[in-house]
């Protein structure tokens, strides 16, 4: 790529005297191409170097990239700005200079990749040079600015994202206005080849990257437009510049062999060949295996059974602001979201029109609804407890009495949580309200005439009890175990306050189910 790079101060050009010292510390017999994205400054200052350069005997020629189309054609006399079209010129002339061609060659070259590019920005926030004021004109909650320069200028217009699906809205805004911009019809018509750049700006996730680099593929594959080469990362940042834009190269057999050529500049990353189908992945559907078969034990859930369970989630999916606003506190913040998905999924697992089944398909069913939702260590944990619950009931021994026989089977839930997740009670986790309420279930009703949900209750208080203490625990396990207790103190451990959330449920909604 480039063999030279001159830096001015920031967002300024560099003065003529580095840039001709630049040129002359690169300056070959075959001598010096210089790309300049097209700023004023910029082509002013390189300009006088190069011509410098000329008078002390170094031949030298100029490319100015202007990509940018987002500012109105033939408006003056500025042109379009250069902005992260200009990588893929560095990457195409360094590819034809290694080969050992004129000059003129790379010249031409890269002068025809320079007419084949085009790029449009968005923003979200602008960029602050150190020691100025920060910008406050993108400062409402979801306005963003299209064609921003990389320098922070005013872009063409100011947006709203849309409330759903926003990135698909801004790729088909940087699809389509790059795609009206290109003059000739190799595109307009379908079939095209290009190359796909899409530029970090400064402060957007690697993720939402990916996900904007998606939909830009789907919009042009709607579009008629063939991707043959795609590049993500940050190759052209504004600084903290929240926001990407998107350059397109209209390829050819030869710019796209330049863009392959292999490359040692450690920004510069590698596509695969988009031309190339992916070979076909036979990769059975997580909901396509029949669920096994097991007895029936001497008891069936039936539709109380259900009912609980249909309250537990929904009182999951009611704490999942409580238990999220604990976790940004204990740990990393997802755990009411888990909690709530595997919620859902379970409620989906539901039977309808009244079906029965066993409890150790009961507890398959949840299991399997979290494993294909949850994810995460709270996820494995709750599927390893059902997994245990469900081999307890199936292996056919359980107690004849049905509220015995489930607290056992939680009690060989609990114990392999403990076994594979190596923690135990005291450590701040959700073993400090499960244990002590499965305690008060196992040993069962206090006196003869104890009934079920006074049963559930002391379960359920039990669980608070743990929950409560976990405020005042510092972790030894888990993500909160790297937080410090100081910061906890006072709040409940989210997890402990889950379990805490559901034996209160089943308390309460016993009588109604």
């Amino acid at each position: 790529m480039l063999s030279c790079a001159v830096l001015g101060n920031v967002f300024a050009s560099p003065a003529v005297t580095a840039i001709l010292a630049g040129i002359k510390c690169v300056a070959g017999p075959h001598g010096v191409l210089i790309i300049v994205k097209n700023y004023t400054g910029d082509r002013l200052n390189f300009g006088m170097a190069m011509e410098k350069a000329k008078l002390d005997g170094i031949k030298a020629m100029m490319v100015i990239v202007e990509d940018d189309c987002a500012l109105q054609k033939g408006k003056g006399i500025t042109g379009g700005r250069g902005i992260a079209g200009t990588v893929l010129v560095h990457k195409i002339a360094g590819a034809v200079a290694a080969t050992g061609a004129t000059l003129e060659e790379v010249h031409r070259v890269a002068s025809t990749a320079a007419g084949r590019i085009a790029s449009l920005g968005v923003a979200l926030s602008t960029c602050t040079v150190p020691g100025t004021p920060s910008s406050t004109r993108l400062n409402a909650p979801g306005l963003f600015e299209v064609g921003m320069g990389i320098h922070g200028e005013s872009g063409r217009e100011q947006r709203m994202l849309p409330a759903d699906s926003a990135a698909k809205a801004v790729a088909e805004l940087l699809v389509d206005g790059i795609l009206s911009s290109f003059e000739g019809d190799d595109l307009k018509e379908g079939g095209a080849q290009v190359a796909v750049l899409l530029n970090n700006l400064g402060a957007l996730p690697v993720i939402e990257q990916l996900v904007l680099a998606n939909d830009v593929l789907q919009r042009l594959q709607q579009r008629g437009v063939v991707v043959a080469r795609a590049y993500v990362g940050s190759f052209m940042t504004a600084l903290e510049m929240n926001g990407a834009s998107l350059s397109l190269l209209r390829l050819t057999p030869s710019l796209l062999a330049l863009l392959d050529d292999p490359c040692s500049a450690s920004a510069w990353t590698r596509s695969c060949d988009l031309l190339q189908p992916a070979p076909p992945l036979d990769c059975p559907s997580l909901d396509s295996a029949a669920p096994s078969s097991y007895p029936l034990d001497g008891a069936t859930v039936g539709s109380k059974g259900f009912g609980l369970l249909e309250g537990v989630c929904r009182k999951l999916q009611e704490m999942e602001p409580q238990l999220t606003e604990m976790d940004l506190i204990c740990g990393d913040g997802d755990c009411g979201v888990v909690l709530q998905k595997g919620a859902v999924a379970v409620l989906k697992a539901l039977p309808v029109n009244g079906e029965d089944c066993s409890r150790a398909e009961f507890c398959e069913r949840i299991a399997s609804a979290v494993s294909s939702s949850m994810g995460g260590t709270s996820g494995a944990l709750l599927e390893l407890c059902f997994r245990a619950m469900c081999a307890y009931f199936a292996q056919g021994t359980a107690s004849e009495d049905h509220l015995q026989g489930w607290a056992l089977a939680l009690q060989a839930g609990v114990d392999a949580i403990k076994f594979y997740g190596g923690a135990d009670v005291g450590m701040r986790t959700m073993l400090d309200a499960l244990v002590p309420a499965v305690a008060v279930l196992v040993a069962g009703p206090a006196r003869d005439d104890e009934s079920v949900q006074e049963l559930l209750l002391r379960a359920a208080q039990a669980a608070a009890s743990g929950r409560d203490l976990t405020a005042h625990m510092g972790s030894l396990a888990g993500r909160a175990n790297y937080v410090a207790a100081e910061r906890m103190q006072g709040v409940p451990d989210p997890g402990a306050a889950a379990v805490a959330g559901v034996f209160q449920q089943l308390a309460d909604s016993f009588p109604l189910c």
